[in-house]
This record gives C-alpha cells, structure tokens and sequence, in this order.
C-alpha cells in the first residue's frame, strides 16, 4: 500500500528558511555556581505571605535625624547628576514606545470632498437642449480611503528592538537608583562627620576653658609665691597647645559644612545657619 506523498511549491521553501531565520538567539544567563557546602537552613515563609519590596528609598530616616531628612529631600530634588539621570529614564521609554509602535501595523485614512460649478452646463440634459444653454449645474465629488499595512517581522528585528529598548529602559532606571544611592550616602556620610566634628570642638573648648583656667589660678599663685615661673609657663604650653587643636577641627568642619551645600545644590555657606547649631552624632537604632 502506498501513502500519497506531499510536494511543496518551490515557492513556499525560500519562505520557511527566512522564518527560521531570526536576529540573534535568546539571551541565557550562566548556570548559577552550586554551593558546596549544605546552605544553611532558614525559616520558611508562610505560603500566604505577600513580599514586599523594601523601601531603600529613604533608608537614612532610620537614624532619626529630621534635619539629615530635609537634607537628604533637598538634594534629591535640585542635584543636577539625579536630574540628568532621570532624564535618561524618559528618553529611554520614549525610545521604547517608538520601537512598540513600529512592531504594530500601520493605519492611513484619507477622506477628499470637491465641489465644482459648471456654468452653462445641464448634466442632466439631452444635446438639444445643452446646445441652448442654461443655467450654471453643481459637481460634487466624494473620495474616501483606507489603508493598512502590516511588516511581517521575519527576522525578529522588530522583537530585538523592542527588547534592546526595554533593556535600555532597565539601566537608565538602574543608574537613577544608584545615582539617589550614591548622592544620599555621601550625604550621610559628611552630615555624620560634620555632627562628629562639632562634639570634638565642644570638647576642646571646654578643655581649653579648663586650661585657662588652671592658667590664671597658677598667674594668682605665682603673684603670692607659691608657684613658680616655670610652672606658669608650663601651663601656659598646655592652653596654647588646646587652643592649637581647634584649628584642624574648626577647618574639616567647614569642609563638610561646604560639601553638604554642594551636594544639596546650594552654593557654599547657604547652610551653615541651618547646620551651625552642634547637635548629637546620628546612630542607627
């Protein structure tokens, strides 16, 4: 017994290769390394629990400090490397939707009315009777169109566009978020120093206070000989050497005074009454 056997135009055959043709294979990531140790175990979340991304958006209010909170809301709203990275993340969607619009088919319509007099012309009338003449006739003239076409995406270069805009539009997202991370870490991180900077000029006021002190009750013993000039000079070392101490701090204060505007977008010195007041190092709760 034999089967009927089925023959395909030659015409068909260049159709089906060009199908099998597309613009790059799927990406795969590499297989992730197998551990060689057992993992260590953990307690299973219940099935009916929902996940909830965490909120790193504003992890610096955990410290508690409503002044490092304006701060951190200032500069995210006029640092200029936020702003141009979020310009970045509306150029790349807008990339996207113009390579979505070109994967979808194309719509034309097209509608043409024209009204036209003939003076002297009967449309409707016999030879006799137009060969007399008469009165002037109206055309009108309707034209309505329509037309779709469609790209058939053979090659997937359509599908490799859209996908190489989305990817764009992931990394332009990925740079917002490590521009905000980077600009609030270094925020808190010269905030953190300058509250540091002003409790260790609080602390050598006061022991340059207590020096100076000491330094007028040895001036009132030596005035009544009880101590003598060698011990005057001595602590007259110890005050200047205090007084000396507040130089470096008082200037790494100002430098972070200094950044702190510049990274909020401030000119420099703009927040110095709003941070000259010392107050206590921020700490994680």
């Amino acid at each position: 017994m034999r089967f009927p056997q089925t023959v395909l135009p030659p015409a068909i055959l260049p159709l089906l290769a060009l199908v099998a043709c597309t613009a790059g294979p799927d990406y795969h990531g590499p297989e992730a390394a197998r551990p060689v140790s057992p993992a260590a175990q953990f307690a299973r979340a219940p099935v009916d629990a929902s996940a909830q991304a965490p909120a790193s958006a504003a992890w610096w209010t955990a410290l508690g400090d409503p002044v490092l909170d304006a701060l951190e809301s200032r500069a995210l709203a006029a640092n200029p490397g936020v702003a141009v990275a979020e310009a970045r993340v509306r150029q790349a969607r807008a990339s996207l939707r113009t390579e979505r619009a070109n994967a979808l088919p194309n719509v034309n319509a097209s509608a043409l009315y024209v009204h036209a007099t003939v003076p002297g012309v009967d449309l409707g009338s016999s030879e006799e009777d137009s060969s007399e003449g008469g009165d002037s006739q109206s055309l009108n003239f309707y034209n309505l169109g329509f037309d779709a076409s469609w790209e058939v995406d053979l090659w997937g270069g359509r599908r490799r566009g859209v996908e190489a805009a989305r990817a764009e539009v992931e990394a332009a997202q990925a740079n917002v978020a490590d521009a905000q991370v980077s600009l609030t870490a270094e925020i808190a991180q010269a905030y953190v120093n300058l509250r540091d900077r002003q409790q260790r000029i609080a602390l050598a006021q006061q022991a340059a206070a207590r020096q100076r002190e000491m330094l007028r009750l040895t001036e009132q013993r030596h005035a009544q000989g009880t101590a003598s000039a060698l011990e005057v000079e001595q602590q007259r070392n110890q005050l200047e050497q205090s007084d000396a101490a507040l130089l470096p701090l008082s200037a790494e204060r100002d430098a972070y005074l200094n950044a702190l505007a510049t990274l909020a977008g401030e000119a420099p010195g703009a927040l110095d009454a709003m941070l000259a007041a010392p107050a206590p190092v921020p700490l994680p709760p």
